[in-house]
């Protein structure tokens, strides 16, 4: 083995050579004044149809972004907590007051969003997991998105695909774009992940392939969009091996305050960077991709949105569309098991010299994984067994429970003795969490604006749990989760749930504790976190359809020249981690583009 000294040059040399990469994509500071694309955001979509769009060399193309570059820290597989929340990369916005989520915790409720090149992919979980062909098939047949139904889409997801698991075979595609990776081969340090997946499978979970389209019903250990033990983002996929193209430039710590119109025919975008504004024109399509949030921000600030919303601001209307309604997401619960024999936990993910080693030249250990075991489950509000309404998965928690002061300052000052008390037994040890997820939620929410200034945040209500049913069905997600897998098998053996009630949840109901409906509604209440898969903003539909923002090819509605290819279009959320069917809509959309443009 190297020595100490050898291995901390080599790793300086091989991060700092990272680091320089990510700079050079980033570097540009000079544009032309017309391009024949112009691209609102580098993000999971953004960064796909600039790549596609500018493979064309007979077409130039702008990427514009607002955040910076990526870093060699942020490709770290393990480190994907410590990016959430992080200003430099997470735009972290803050939300309304929403009564069924986290009231435990200091207000307000913030919602994570990439402010990086590689958009949300940058800080995501990094699943590679399609969603349920039903969703798409209702795109198609109830939401009017013609053309959007699985069997037609399939063909995007395996375009992206590379996988380098040759075990999934069945709808996988091998020569892609994006890396997707499983961990099986590291399943001997995965005690507790395994653990988990033997358990459901004698509770009656099969071990399934979420992504092959048969079903959805069962247990895995979920793929994640690792290469090489690398991080995959839209950037490093897309981007990195095609940074010196002549037709594409990539413009970062641009911020597009404005589209501009001439009628209603989109010319040109108006961007901030370093204090300046400036504006560029586009011969041909200009495609909003910045995103659920965004997106919707800017088309409003640009005069595209509810009539009435926009004059109440004083803003010239465009065009009136109801931009910014159908927001919504996913809501997660969190369980927390304690782990009587530690050395069956795992061990704690740090940045030692030996892992940075391991990591840059070898491509193993803790740091190239974020282990992920999930199943999926039908709630009793959910009156279709082939399409699940629950989801869970066991994550490598965050190995925050050694500091009891980091744990507090997530409460507010009232109460904290109370959760020092829960807490405080558990300090200094290795907790496993699992994740019970509503991922087909009723409820829907809105975006507004807070005002003209571009730089404002804008007004958040994705109404979690604000449908009777969504309640429902996630106090009944936790209960299967309870009652028919953690409690019985080789899990049951190895951790024990923390049920002890939690501040404000007390007394309820003494004689049922943890499984009674009343606490864990509570418990939902009080603790429940937002997932950060928001959808639906800009919704995609017919041109009659009163509810739709664009049309099945994602041209904006009543203007030209304007396009949104991002998860903003989604008209129902998907139920899985939303990075993957963002690339597909991009694919998509690009090739739409290249399609209609005569490309």
């Amino acid at each position: 083995m190297a020595s100490l000294t050898t291995q901390l040059l080599t790793v300086s040399i091989l991060s700092l050579q990272r680091q320089l990469l990510h700079y050079e994509i980033a570097s540009r500071s000079t544009w032309n004044s017309e391009y024949d694309f112009i691209i609102i955001g580098g993000g999971g979509a953004g960064a796909i149809v600039a790549r596609r769009l500018s493979e064309n060399l007979s077409g130039n193309v702008l990427l514009l972004e607002a955040g910076g570059s990526e870093t060699a820290a942020s490709d770290i597989p393990a480190l994907y907590y410590e990016w959430v929340g992080n200003p430099d990369i997470d735009w972290n916005y803050p939300m309304l007051y929403q009564p069924n989520l986290g009231q435990a915790y200091q207000m307000p409720a913030h919602m994570s969003v990439g402010k990086v090149l590689g958009g949300s992919t940058t800080i995501s979980g990094m699943v590679y997991n399609r969603g349920n062909p039903r969703h798409f098939d209702e795109w198609d047949y109830r939401f009017g998105c013609r053309g959007w139904n699985y069997k037609n889409i399939l063909p995007y997801f395996l375009r992206m695909e590379n996988q380098t698991d040759r075990n999934y075979r069945l709808n996988h595609n091998f020569f892609g774009p994006i890396s997707v990776s499983s961990d099986w081969a590291e399943s001997n340090n995965l005690p507790s992940h395994i653990a988990y997946i033997k358990t459901a499978q004698q509770a009656g979970y099969p071990l399934i392939d979420v992504n092959n389209g048969l079903t959805q019903n069962g247990v895995t250990l979920f793929e994640h969009t690792i290469n090489q033990g690398i991080k995959v983002t839209s950037s490093a996929a897309y981007l990195n091996s095609n940074r010196n193209r002549s037709n594409l430039h990539i413009v970062t710590k641009a911020h597009v305050t404005r589209i501009l119109f001439d009628g209603t025919t989109a010319t040109a975008v108006r961007f901030q960077r370093a204090g300046r504004n400036y504006t560029v024109m586009a011969n041909k399509e200009i495609v909003v991709s910045a995103g659920t949030i965004a997106s919707a921000q800017l088309l409003m600030l640009s005069g595209i949105g509810p009539r009435e919303h926009l004059q109440q601001l004083g803003l010239r209307v465009v065009t009136d569309l109801p931009v910014g309604k159908n927001l919504h997401d996913h809501s997660n619960t969190i369980l927390y098991f304690d782990v009587p024999d530690q050395r069956q936990s795992y061990e704690p993910v740090s940045l030692t010299v030996q892992n940075l080693y391991n990591y840059y030249v070898n491509s193993r250990g803790p740091l190239t994984m974020f282990p992920n075991a999930a199943t999926y489950l039908v709630s009793d509000q959910n009156n279709d067994t082939e399409w699940p309404d629950i989801m869970t998965e066991m994550v490598r928690s965050n190995n925050r429970w050694d500091n009891l002061t980091t744990i507090l300052s997530q409460y507010p000052p009232e109460h904290q003795q109370a959760w020092t008390e829960y807490w405080g037994p558990y300090v200094g040890r290795r907790l496993l969490s699992l994740d019970v997820q509503l991922v087909r939620p009723r409820a829907r929410g809105t975006l507004r604006l807070n005002s003209t200034d571009p730089f404002d945040n804008p007004l958040i209500d994705p109404n979690y749990l604000g449908d009777p049913r969504d309640m429902a069905a996630m106090i009944n997600g936790i209960k299967q989760v309870l009652t028919r897998i953690t409690n019985q098998g080789p899990f049951a053996h190895l951790a024990k749930f923390i049920g002890n009630p939690v501040p404000g949840c007390e007394n309820l109901c003494p004689l049922n504790g943890a499984l009674c409906e009343r606490y864990i509604e509570c418990f939902v209440r009080k603790t429940s976190v937002a997932v950060f898969r928001h959808a639906g903003t800009c919704r995609c539909g017919s041109g009659s359809d009163p509810n739709a923002v664009v049309d099945e090819r994602l041209n904006v509605l009543n203007v030209s020249k304007l396009r949104i290819v991002d998860a903003s279009i989604m008209p129902q959320i998907i139920n899985a981690n939303s990075w993957i069917a963002t690339a597909m809509i991009a694919e998509r959309g690009a090739q739409m583009i290249l399609d209609d443009n005569d490309i």
